[in-house]
């Protein structure tokens, strides 16, 4: 792996009825996902 400048890379896709969340820590490219409701 490449070295990153930041510790924790967050990407965020947000839908109509959910979001999806995926954490990657830098160091050891360890992937965490979790998917979250969006209604009100």
């Amino acid at each position: 792996m490449t070295a990153c400048p930041y510790d924790l890379i967050i990407g965020l896709d947000r839908a109509d009825q959910k979001a999806d969340l995926c954490l990657i820590q830098t160091a050891t490219g360890q992937r965490r996902t979790a998917v979250v409701a969006t209604a009100p």
